[in-house]
Parts: C-alpha cells; structure tokens; sequence
C-alpha cells in the first residue's frame, strides 16, 4: 500500500509511522515482488495486499460464512446483541465512527 501512495500528505501521524517502518524493513528484493495496483483507493491496497498475505499462508484456508456469522453496513448495531453469532464484521466509511463506537461496547470471547 505504501509504495503505491505517491503523496503521503494527507496520511494520519500513525499512518506516517507505519509508514517509515515499512520503507525501513523493506528489502530491493521486496519492492521487486511488489505488484503494482491501479488505484489511489488505500483501502482496496490493502484488501487486495491483506488477501494476497493470507493465501501465501499454508495453513489458512477459506470457506463460504453463513449470512448470520457476517455483520454488514447497516446491520453494524446486531454487534450489541450479546447472543450475536456475528464472526466477521464488515463496515462502510460512511458508518465507520458508529462500527467502531459499537465495537468498544461489544464484549468478545475466545
């Protein structure tokens, strides 16, 4: 995802920090794997890079989740409900502020 940014400007003080300790303990090697992607859309960077990681992972694999296990967009306020079967979450920025206040009062177990 940061190679691709051209113009690290508008990235938040964390994001700057991730940044430098990605250029840090990048190799030429890696850049030379690196695959270059059309798009200024950080978000869909760094899907694409979380899902290329994962399928190099030999002992991962992958599997259609039932509707119920998935919480989406509006569906976000059913992580309130302590029965939730909910597994896998899945915002839009539009609601990001109300997933993340959902989530810091959703109590989890392992």
């Amino acid at each position: 995802m940061h190679l691709a940014i051209q113009n690290p400007k508008h990235l938040s003080d964390m994001q700057i920090q991730v940044r430098g300790q990605v250029f840090a303990a990048m190799t030429a090697s890696d850049r030379s794997l690196s695959i270059p992607y059309p798009s200024r859309n950080s978000w869909i960077i760094d899907e694409i890079a979380l899902w290329l990681t994962l399928g190099r992972l030999p002992w991962v694999t992958q599997g259609m989740l039932d509707r119920r296990f998935v919480v989406q967009g509006s569906d976000v306020r059913d992580l309130l409900d302590l029965n939730s079967p909910c597994v896998v979450a899945h915002y839009f920025s539009k609601k990001e502020n109300l997933f993340m206040l959902l989530l810091a009062h959703r109590t989890f177990s392992r």
